[in-house]
């Protein structure tokens, strides 16, 4: 079976939980092909393969693989469940109040993201909790396997 027309049931992302707070669910898709590649293009720089071959490598420095992690995490992770966020600095309560466009916020306020998140909410975290974006490009990934698993299945019929 081919799916052309519409969405498909999973097109923005698949409900996980989050293994530290198992009420806390993140929604994330895989990301195609095309999109890692434009995403990737962005940072590095191509030089000539030094082993001859016709391959450019693309170097990158630690920062710029940091920031393409960013990027690609952003673009997974498309909604929360249950994801709530306790203001304990000036600086939280400053970022929500400019993000989610509410000036009332203040300090200890706890703050629900769900159905809020925008790409500097994600970038926020991201930036805060590195172990948050690998478990997004992981959990992206195993959305994409599975996908190309249930393709394979379909194919074969």
């Amino acid at each position: 079976m081919f799916e052309i027309f519409g969405k498909a049931d999973n097109a923005e992302g698949v409900w996980v939980k989050h293994p530290s707070n198992q009420k806390v669910e993140l929604r994330v898709r895989q990301m195609p092909l095309p999109v890692a590649r434009e995403i990737e293009g962005r940072y590095g720089k191509e030089e000539p393969n030094p082993l001859g071959s016709g391959i450019p490598i693309t170097r990158r420095t630690t920062a710029e693989i940091d920031q393409l992690r960013i990027d690609k995490g952003v673009w997974c992770w498309t909604d929360t469940r249950n994801f709530e966020v306790k203001l304990r600095d000036q600086e939280a309560v400053d970022f929500f109040s400019k993000w989610l466009l509410d000036s009332t916020l203040k300090l200890n306020d706890v703050v629900k993201v769900d159905g809020k998140l925008n790409d500097q909410i994600k970038r926020f975290f991201f930036e805060k909790f590195s172990s948050l974006i690998l478990f997004v490009l992981s959990e992206a990934d195993k959305a994409e396997l599975k996908s190309a698993e249930k393709e394979a299945e379909l194919s074969k019929t």
